[in-house]
């Protein structure tokens, strides 16, 4: 029997800024990736991608590591971030996309997220390190498509999740 191990259990204090895992929150199973510590700790933070923070109605959110410290995670090995290469995937900044429609921006060759850190303050966070970085969101591309998948040996991808933006040149207003 071949069994193709697509990850590990483990504990948030073993992982890596940057790396993928998926937890349980309010009995919901979420995709998060760790980000360097937002406090003194030095212990990692997650930010929740998918479905989004349970407090901000979708839009991807900072759990603190105290809510994973002590729980057993699920962490993806070789798992891979891709937006898409389709016509129209990827737009110039000037549209205004909301941090709930969850784009990744891409800037020089550097893929980020922002997302809301408290109740009142946003940052961004460059997914290639798991690191906070300041940049200039006006200066990026958006990558409203995006994709999660984990590649075997044989270089076969599965998919582990999908991300669309809405579509702000659209108007979906009924007529």
């Amino acid at each position: 029997m071949l069994v193709r191990n697509i990850g590990r259990a483990t504990k948030l204090n073993n992982l890596k800024a940057g790396n993928l895992f998926s937890a349980e929150i309010r009995d919901k199973m979420c995709l998060c990736i760790a980000v360097e510590a937002s406090n003194e700790s030095g212990l990692l933070d997650a930010v929740v991608l998918f479905p989004g923070h349970p407090q901000l109605d979708g839009a991807p959110g900072l759990l603190a590591n105290s809510v994973f410290s002590q729980r057993v995670i699920f962490a993806y090995d070789n798992a891979e971030i891709r937006y898409s290469p389709e016509l129209g995937a990827v737009i110039p900044a000037n549209y205004n996309l909301e941090v709930a429609d969850k784009p990744l921006f891409l800037l020089n060759s550097n893929v980020y997220i922002h997302f809301i850190h408290e109740r009142w303050s946003e940052k961004t966070v460059n997914l290639l390190t798991g690191k906070y970085e300041e940049v200039n969101r006006q200066e990026a591309m958006y990558a409203a498509k995006w994709h999660i998948v984990w590649k075997d040996e044989a270089g076969i991808s599965y998919p582990i999740c999908t991300f669309k933006a809405a579509d702000p040149s659209k108007d979906d207003t009924p007529k």
